[in-house]
């Protein structure tokens, strides 16, 4: 950059920085604003379980996450035999370096209004038993999520509180808008009547034959 676009650029910055000292000193006139801002739109919030913990489910380790419709949890798999077999041949050393853990966890889900009761029982010194009982069908199954005293009583309650909002929005009424009350009907005139009424009106001499043709006509007409 040569002397003259540097003593220009120079000057450019400080009108710029003139124009909005000026503009901060006007009451009511807010600063420039750079036109390629724009405020970064806010993150959608991602779906929170109603309850989340660690529990042993047939002797191992699983996580499990309660939502308002369902009950998940996800367990490591267990090691397959091949690599047990190549940790025998190569004394333990393919185990050290590939681990012990499988390499898909196993996810599983029960739906709440397929769960039909749910207990909890003392299972040890230290653990209580939560047993969830489903049925869907014929088939009748439970589910033992074995946690600590305190997790069983928690555990056990949101599970019951979720089953029960579960049930209040299935047995809740749908709402039906009434339909508008359909008009009704107009009364019909009885032609019959009034024309007896104007014939006898006609042979007592009160209408002439012109005007008992001219008011049948009108009276017809309104048909």
């Amino acid at each position: 950059m040569g002397l003259f676009d540097k003593v220009k650029d120079a000057a450019s910055q400080a009108a710029q920085a003139g124009i909005e000292k000026a503009r901060a000193a006007v009451p009511g006139v807010a600063p420039a604003v750079p036109t390629d801002f724009a405020p970064a739109a806010p993150e959608p919030s991602e779906p929170q379980p109603v309850l989340e913990l660690e529990s042993h489910i047939d002797g191992r380790n699983a996580k499990v996450r309660l939502w308002p419709d369902r009950l998940e949890w996800e367990r490591p798999r267990g090691v397959s035999g091949g690599k047990i077999t190549a940790g025998l041949l190569t004394g333990g050393a393919s185990l050290l370096v590939t681990g012990v853990k499988g390499g898909n966890d196993e996810h599983e889900m029960v739906l709440l209004k397929h769960v039909t009761n749910v207990t909890s029982r003392k299972d040890g010194l230290m653990y209580y038993a939560v047993d969830v009982q489903t049925s869907s069908g014929a088939v009748v199954n439970t589910i033992t999520f074995r946690v600590s005293k305190d997790e069983a009583a928690q555990f056990r309650s949101a599970i019951l509180s979720a089953m029960q909002e579960q049930e209040a929005k299935a047995s809740a009424p749908a709402v039906v808008q009434a339909a508008a009350p359909a008009p009704a009907p107009a009364a019909v005139p009885d032609l019959t009547s009034q024309l007896q009424q104007l014939a006898a009106l006609r042979d007592a001499g009160v209408l002439t034959e012109e005007e008992f043709a001219a008011k049948k006509a009108d009276i017809l007409s309104r048909i």
